[in-house]
C-alpha cells in the first residue's frame, strides 16, 4: 500500500490525485493520510545513512564502490549493514 502512495506522491505533478487513486485501487482520504503522517524512525535512520553514503562517495570523487564506501562509515562509527 505505501509503495502504492508513494508513487502518486511521485507522479502528482503529472497526472491528477484523484485519477491515480482510483487506478491505483486507493482512497484518497487515505493517500492524504499516508502524506500527513510522520516519518517512521526507520525511514528517518534510510534518510540519514543516505546522506552519509553521498558523503563519503562524493568525498572519494565517485571512485568508492559499496564495499568502501561501507567500510569508510564503519572507520567512522555509522552503524549500517552490508
Amino acid at each position: 500500500m505505501i509503495s502504492k502512495y508513494e508513487f502518486i506522491d511521485g507522479e502528482k505533478a503529472n497526472y491528477p490525485v484523484t485519477k491515480m487513486c482510483v487506478w491505483a485501487g486507493v482512497s484518497k482520504s487515505g493517500y492524504y493520510d499516508w502524506r500527513k503522517r510522520p516519518l517512521s524512525a526507520t525511514a528517518e535512520r534510510r534518510e540519514e545513512l543516505a546522506v552519509d553514503v553521498r558523503k563519503v562517495f562524493d568525498a572519494s570523487d565517485g571512485t568508492y564502490g559499496h564495499r568502501r564506501v561501507h567500510a569508510e562509515l564503519g572507520r567512522k562509527k555509522n552503524r549500517c549493514r552490508p
